[in-house]
């Protein structure tokens, strides 16, 4: 399988995440990363990272990216359906054979989820697969924190098309308390696309605290997954292993009032089975899960320590996954 990277990544350097760098990473830069980390392809997660959607501008980056003899992926988010023919023809131009996108924000926040979302999703989704079929790009709707691995699988079959399947981001169950295996052999018959996900997981007063850690470091059991990937996806070894290990901390208030009724049915197995990944054994403190920026770090630091988060981690996924 091919190993590349996942543009959210450089959360900081790319600049449009909500931290603003001098010289953000433009799509150009990402190439020139991800060939110099020895990457087969870059995975861009936003149309926001490109200055137009005009064909020429497009066409430009694809040239870019074969002569360098480098894939493009391209993602974005939500069904609404102009929107997605608008990114589906980004993607046809860009070279990229898939668009990841996803269903909804994290499930905590939404006011829509379950079987609505799902719904509301089909009845998208059914009027966006025609541009996607004419096309030839695959939909691949990524396990966003938004849908259970269920509904994920309940959405698809409500569609019933085989230009829709998953983007499997490795690390994202455990913010819905779902085992990352069981949730990977059930999704890896219809994954299009990948983000290899790492995380610390950690039970605070405040709820469960991912953080984004060095492929490897953390809690997410990618060793196990891979393998199942490898072994089930349809793609074959053209599927793409996606590095995202950006530097964030995302809190999962599992114990609000009600966070269990927004999940639904929850397996008591499965929840074990989740908890049996985390290394109770570590010691982190507020600080020790703190981000650059919360540190006091300067911009300079920053970018600094994403780099090199990013390079340790491609490196281990080349050397283990390749």
């Amino acid at each position: 399988m091919k190993i590349g990277l996942d543009s959210y990544s450089f959360r900081y350097a790319a600049g449009i995440w909500g931290w603003q760098a001098d010289a953000c990473l433009t799509p150009e830069g990402y190439l020139r990363v991800a060939a110099e980390l020895g990457l087969a392809g870059v995975h861009f997660a936003d149309l926001r990272h490109f200055e137009s959607l005009e064909t020429a501008y497009l066409t430009s980056l694809r040239r870019e990216a074969e002569a360098a003899g480098l894939y493009i992926e391209l993602g974005t988010g939500g069904t609404d359906p102009g929107h997605l023919g608008e990114a589906l023809r980004a993607a046809k131009t860009l070279g990229s054979p898939v668009l990841r996108t996803f269903v909804g924000g994290f499930r905590w926040h939404s006011e829509i989820t379950g079987a609505a979302l799902v719904s509301q999703a089909a009845k998208n989704l059914r009027e966006a697969l025609p541009v996607a079929e004419k096309l030839g790009v695959r939909i691949a709707l990524e396990n966003h924190l938004d849908l259970t691995t269920a509904e994920l699988l309940d959405l698809l079959g409500a569609v019933g098309s085989d230009c829709l399947g998953v983007c499997l981001d490795t690390g994202n169950g455990l913010g819905l308390l779902e085992d990352p295996v069981a949730s990977a052999e059930a999704l890896a018959p219809h994954t299009f696309t990948t983000h290899l996900k790492e995380f610390r997981a950690v039970l605070r007063r405040e709820g469960l605290v991912l953080r984004g850690a060095p492929l490897g470091q953390g809690d997410v059991p990618n060793a196990d997954i891979v393998p199942i990937l490898r072994q089930s996806n349809p793609l074959g070894e053209a599927l793409a292993l996606n590095v995202e290990t950006a530097l964030e901390r995302v809190t999962v208030p599992v114990f609000a009032s009600g966070f269990a009724d927004r999940l639904g049915k929850l397996d008591p197995g499965d929840v074990l089975r989740l908890l049996s990944h985390l290394d109770f054994d570590r010691s982190s403190t507020a600080d020790q899960l703190a981000l650059p920026e919360e540190r006091g770090a300067s911009v300079e630091e920053v970018l600094a320590a994403e780099r090199a988060q990013v390079a340790e981690s491609a490196a281990r996924a080349l050397q283990q996954f390749a």
